[in-house]
C-alpha cells in the first residue's frame, strides 16, 4: 500500500471508529487541520492535501497510532468468560499456530476495507489479524454486514449543488434511507493476566439489539472453527454476569450518570436521561432525583454512565459503558442477568481496560455489591 492510499485509507477508518464532534474533530484541529462540515467535507480537504506524499506520510505518523487504539476500543459491545488457570493455558496452546489466509480484509487491514472493494469481503466471519501485546492476544475478525442507514438531507450539506438546495428548501424535512454494506472488525482477546476471554464485538454503525446474541454466536463460531483439535471443555461456557455492577455504578461518584432507569418500592418505573455534557449533567443531582430518593428507595436495572479522560490536558473527553438490562430481571431470585456491555465513545485500550476492571470485579466499584 502506497503512502497516499495509507492515509486516505487511515483518515476514513479514523473518522468511522472514532466519535467525531468530541473526539475526532478536536484531534484534527490539535494539528491545524482544517475540518469541513460533518466527515465528508473534512475527507475531502484531506484527500486534496494528501496530494502531497511528504503531508500523507506526517498524517500516518501521528495519527496511525490514534487509530490502532480506537480500533481495539471505540464503540464495542463486550461480553467476558472467566476461565480457570489450566482451562485458559489449554486455549492459548491450542491456538498458538492459528494462521490467518490471506484475503481483501488482510490486504486493507488494519484499515476497513473502502466502498469499491467492500463487496470482495465474504459474509461469513473470517479471521482477518492475530496479534501479542504483552499479555493480550488479539484476534481480529472481519464480516460484511449490511445495515439500513437513515440520513437527515440538510440544504447545508449540499450548498456546492445548487439544484439540491432548491429542491431540499421545498420541504420541512427530507428523510433518506439506504441499505449499505460494510466491513465489522470484531475480537477476540485472551487476557493471561486474569485468564479471562473478551469478546468485543463491532458496533460503530447501527446494530439492532436482536441481532446482538447472534452476532456474539457467529464471532464465537469462527473462533471455535480455527482450533486444529477440540478441548475437553466448552470455551464459551457462562458469561460474566453484569447486573450485580448497575447498582454500585449508581453509585460511583467518579462518573455521571447520563441515563438511569429504575424501580421504587410502590411498583412505579421511571427514565432519567440527562445527557448535557457542556454541564456535566448528571440525573442523579437532579432536584426531582434527589426530592425522590429521599423519601423511598430504588432498584435501577439500567444505566449509562460517563467518565472523563483526556488526549492531552488541553483535549479533554467522556468515554461511555451502558448495562441494559429489563425490568424482569429485578424479579428473578437472587441476581438479575446482564451478560453483555455497551462501551460507546471509547478512543483508547487505557479507558478501555478501566471499564473491564469495573465488569471483572477488579474494580473498586465492584466490591461495593
Amino acid at each position: 500500500m502506497d503512502t497516499i492510499l495509507e492515509a486516505k485509507n487511515l483518515a476514513q477508518s479514523l473518522m468511522a471508529r472514532m466519535a467525531w464532534e468530541q473526539q475526532c474533530k478536536p484531534l484534527l484541529k490539535m494539528s491545524e487541520i482544517k475540518t469541513g462540515l460533518g466527515t465528508e467535507k473534512t475527507l475531502n480537504k484531506l484527500f486534496t492535501s494528501f496530494d502531497s506524499e511528504d503531508y500523507a506520510r506526517k498524517f500516518i505518523e501521528f495519527y496511525k497510532p490514534y487509530y490502532k487504539q480506537a480500533l481495539l476500543a471505540g464503540n464495542r459491545t463486550i461480553k467476558i468468560y472467566q476461565l480457570d488457570k489450566d482451562e485458559f493455558e489449554k486455549v492459548l496452546a491450542a491456538y498458538k499456530n492459528v494462521a490467518v489466509t490471506k484475503n481483501i480484509d488482510t490486504k486493507f487491514f488494519p484499515y476497513y476495507i473502502d466502498e469499491d472493494n467492500i463487496a470482495k469481503l465474504s459474509k461469513e466471519t473470517k479471521l482477518t489479524h492475530v496479534t501479542e501485546v504483552y499479555e493480550k492476544t488479539y484476534f481480529y475478525f472481519s464480516t460484511n454486514r449490511s445495515i439500513t442507514e437513515k440520513l437527515d438531507l440538510t440544504p447545508s450539506v449540499f450548498q456546492d449543488n445548487a439544484e439540491i438546495v432548491k429542491f431540499l428548501g421545498k420541504y420541512s424535512k427530507v428523510t433518506a434511507f439506504t441499505d449499505k454494506s460494510r466491513q465489522y472488525i470484531d475480537i477476540i482477546c485472551l487476557n493471561s493476566a486474569d485468564n479471562t476471554i473478551e469478546i468485543r464485538l463491532d458496533t460503530s454503525s447501527a446494530v439492532a439489539m436482536k441481532d446482538i446474541n447472534l452476532l456474539f454466536r457467529e464471532v464465537q463460531e469462527a473462533f471455535v472453527e480455527l482450533m486444529p483439535e477440540r478441548l475437553d471443555f466448552l470455551i464459551f461456557n457462562k458469561s460474566i454476569n453484569f447486573f450485580p455492577w448497575i447498582d454500585g455504578l449508581c453509585n460511583d461518584k467518579d462518573c455521571r450518570v447520563v441515563e438511569l432507569s429504575f424501580t421504587t418500592d410502590d411498583g412505579y418505573i421511571h427514565h432519567e436521561r440527562d445527557r448535557n455534557a457542556s454541564k456535566g449533567g448528571d440525573v442523579r443531582v437532579g432536584e426531582f432525583h434527589q426530592g425522590g430518593i429521599e423519601r423511598c428507595e430504588i432498584n435501577p436495572y439500567r444505566i449509562s454512565a460517563r467518565w472523563a479522560s483526556q488526549f492531552t490536558p488541553e483535549l479533554e473527553y467522556e468515554y461511555e459503558m451502558s448495562l441494559n438490562s429489563s425490568v424482569r430481571e429485578l424479579s428473578k431470585a437472587g441476581a438479575g442477568l446482564l451478560n453483555f456491555a455497551i462501551i460507546s465513545m471509547c478512543p483508547n485500550e487505557k479507558d478501555l481496560d478501566s471499564l473491564l476492571a469495573i465488569l471483572k470485579n477488579t474494580h473498586e466499584l465492584s466490591k461495593i455489591n
